[in-house]
């Protein structure tokens, strides 16, 4: 019995997938450029980095598989928001993020023409941070998801995900703006400079 749990969980960690070095710069620049295209434009749109720290939340949230909305109501995950993709045939890619589709909201009316909560949550101005995860999840039948968590988050959103008004307007103080966005000077030189 010891044996086949071993083994079950060599299994889940061999489908289990974080995202390498490339792609996670890769992700944070699909997410500069969605954040900083929004139409109309954000007041308070903040830019969102990387973290590793997300990365490692999303794998613990992946235990929940899909229920991240059910984890969420969880104090540790009480702000934490989330993307879910679940690839139609194969193994879902990282840059798969990239091709999330904006047509379909209109925050002009606040509404969607069809489900747009994943980019609602990749555009929503307060978020600082994010990190994903690919794994499986034992459904019916196994199926490979993509998972990224977001800081802060939504489970829900009955609002604009972000202020309107003019980029940057309503950047904290301290704060600067790059790409119509809000950074704060922790933000290295050399994380704007390779953005550029």
């Amino acid at each position: 019995m010891h044996k086949l749990i071993s083994l079950l969980a060599l299994t889940l960690h061999v489908l289990a997938d974080v995202p390498s070095e490339e792609e996670r710069r890769t992700l944070e620049e699909c997410h500069w450029k969605l954040r900083e295209s929004v139409d109309p434009p954000a007041s308070n749109m903040h830019l969102i980095k990387y973290s590793m720290k997300m990365e490692k939340l999303a794998e613990e949230l992946f235990t929940y598989c899909l229920s991240v909305y059910t984890a969420s109501g969880r104090n540790r995950y009480q702000h934490i928001g989330g993307v879910v993709m679940v690839a139609r045939d194969g193994k879902p890619r990282f840059t798969d993020l990239c091709n999330v589709n904006s047509t379909d909201f209109k925050s002009s009316k606040d509404r969607c023409d069809d489900d747009c909560h994943n980019y609602r949550q990749m555009v929503y101005g307060p978020s600082t941070d994010f990190g994903c995860f690919i794994g499986v999840c034992q459904y019916p039948e196994p199926v490979q998801v993509l998972l990224c968590a977001y800081k802060p988050g939504k489970r829900e959103f009955f609002s604009r995900p972000y202020e309107l008004g003019p980029s940057c307007s309503k950047c904290p103080a301290g704060y600067g703006c790059y790409r119509k966005q809000c950074y704060i000077d922790s933000l290295t030189d050399e994380q704007t400079t390779e953005a550029k």
